[in-house]
């Protein structure tokens, strides 16, 4: 997942949260996830490589979808909508009227962003607003952030590379 590569830049407190919710609207059984692969997204290790011939093919895939939601002081910042197929152009509008509130979504990039504003996750719909920002991760997924987060991801990413500068070259 994208925003795990800011989580050291996360404000504190903070918690990640991932709920799950099957396409049907059935609960699934205990037994359900911890044979899906639901139970490793927070597992960092690199994955074991195994030859394709050799994998288990008895593990399960849950029907449904992830969401995964970063917490700052109780307030959500970062969400993603992940599905197990393709999520479709009208699921993407419904989930983006979901976040709507009083304003509307429109197509568009960083190299629109006013002066001063940034941008570390990257985006292609944003709030009119200005205040959610989205970005389509895969045919699979999408994230919806507050654009004060993004901002805020940059501009620490951007502090510790100025840190950093100096004992980089120290040497030449």
């Amino acid at each position: 997942m994208l925003y795990l590569d800011y989580e050291e830049y996360f404000p504190k407190p903070y918690e990640i949260r991932i709920y799950y919710k099957s396409s049907d609207g059935t609960r699934p059984k205990p037994n359900e996830i911890g044979g899906s692969k639901l139970y490793q997204v927070f597992d960092r290790r690199p994955p074991p490589k195994k030859p394709i011939s050799s994998r288990d093919n008895d593990e399960k895939r849950l029907e449904g979808w992830e969401l995964h939601v970063v917490y700052v002081e109780g307030i959500s910042t970062l969400e993603v909508y992940k599905k197990n197929s393709a999520i479709t152009e009208h699921e993407i509008k419904y989930l983006l009227n979901l976040q709507s509130g009083n304003s509307f979504w429109v197509e568009t990039t960083e190299e629109d962003l006013p002066e001063g504003k940034f941008s570390a996750l990257g985006f292609n719909l944003a709030r009119i607003d200005g205040h959610l920002r989205a970005k389509k991760l895969s045919s699979r997924a999408i994230m919806i952030f507050r654009s004060r987060t993004d901002d805020f991801f940059y501009q620490s990413k951007m502090k510790e590379d100025e840190e950093k500068a100096p004992y980089s070259i120290k040497g030449f």
